[in-house]
């Protein structure tokens, strides 16, 4: 028999004047995973999140949280935790006074308090920092206090609404995974909001790309990274090409051509199929000069521009039908502007898009 899905949000809506933030919104979390919405500003992630939260109102549909509907309860009555971008940590507090709040508004006993503070200050590492004061502390020291007090009364879910994106480059790469490491640890449901895409792909378990209120495509992060659905999908992700192809001929042997080479086409098309369909390529996937030449499909295609990324050279090309891609390598694979280089690339990794 299959459980119940911890949060379900059922045919959501919602609009802020002529702004769609949710437009027929549908969508499951399990118990224990890490949920990410990912998506640019305005397509609707944050909003969502605090319609969960109790902190706005659908104009219509329903979410219901271990099977009960949370229409007319209130924030605090949700058992939920909640994380935000700023982390709002009480100035004249200790450490463990911030992260020992929340247990005081639950009424939790005073010694249970103490253990439970002990507990969740080794968990995010800084059993050491319990009478600082919060004010003193670095910004990721202060994310892991504000995120040790949102643990603390033990919510079965957490909402984490961008809750790194204040953090240089640097910390934010390590609390990615030190959040992973403990949601893993405590089995508590992460329901996490990013517009960054590698936040997204190195914490959760599943991904919903949102647009205008809508989800795009909620897979597994590997599995939405190499194989998009839409346009829209495949341009959110960098280093993903996205190249116009034209359907050549209809019925079981369908084809499409783009920059001079011809492709199979998945599956049997009709006469009123569209004559143009989108393929998304990842950069990393194609090949260079000398490089192509163990790869079954080669394009020929002028090097307009070679880019030094550190630990990666990126191909900039222009392709016979004046299509441009970029090719991602290890090191230099070209160098001479305007020189025409062969292309490579493995047919099994060019995905057929839907729009």
């Amino acid at each position: 028999m299959k459980s119940t899905p911890q949060l379900e949000l059922i045919n959501i809506n919602k609009r802020f004047g002529s702004a769609v933030t949710a437009d027929n919104f549908s969508l499951t979390i399990e118990q224990g995973e890490f949920f990410t919405f990912l998506g640019p500003s305005g397509s609707g992630k944050s909003t969502i999140l605090r319609m969960v939260a109790g902190l706005e109102q659908p104009d219509s549909g329903s979410i219901r949280y271990g099977g009960r509907d949370l229409a007319g309860v209130p924030p605090w009555k949700r058992d939920l935790g909640m994380m935000f971008q700023q982390y709002a940590l009480f100035p004249h507090m200790t450490v463990a006074q911030n992260v020992a709040y929340g247990l005081k508004a639950h009424r939790m006993p005073t010694d249970a308090q103490r253990t439970r503070v002990k507990q969740m200050l080794e968990l995010i590492g800084m059993s050491g920092k319990a009478d600082k004061n919060a004010t003193l502390l670095s910004g990721g020291e202060q994310q892991r206090v504000a995120l040790a007090r949102a643990l603390a009364p033990a919510p079965d879910m957490l909402l984490l609404d961008e809750p790194l994106s204040a953090l240089d480059e640097k910390i934010r790469r390590e609390m990615q995974l030190e959040l992973k490491h403990i949601q893993r640890r405590t089995g508590t449901t992460f329901f996490y909001v990013t517009h960054d895409q590698e936040e997204a792909l190195t914490m959760s378990d599943r991904v919903a790309v949102l647009n205008g209120g809508r989800c795009v495509q909620c897979d597994a992060p590997e599995r939405i990274f190499t194989r998009p659905r839409t346009r829209f999908v495949a341009h959110f992700f960098r280093g993903c090409n996205v190249v116009d192809a034209t359907l050549e001929n209809t019925g079981p042997n369908a084809a499409v051509r783009f920059g001079g080479v011809q492709l199979p086409f998945p599956g049997p098309t009709t006469s009123g199929a569209a004559k143009t369909r989108g393929l998304a390529i990842r950069s990393e996937d194609l090949r260079v000069g000398a490089q192509a030449s163990g790869l079954p499909l080669k394009l020929s295609a002028t090097l307009e521009e070679v880019v030094y990324k550190g630990t990666t050279v990126d191909h900039c090309l222009r392709l016979p039908d004046g299509q441009r891609i970029v090719a991602t390598a290890t090191q230099r694979e070209a160098d001479t502007l305007g020189q025409v280089v062969p292309v490579g690339l493995d047919p099994s990794r060019v995905v057929f898009l839907e729009d």
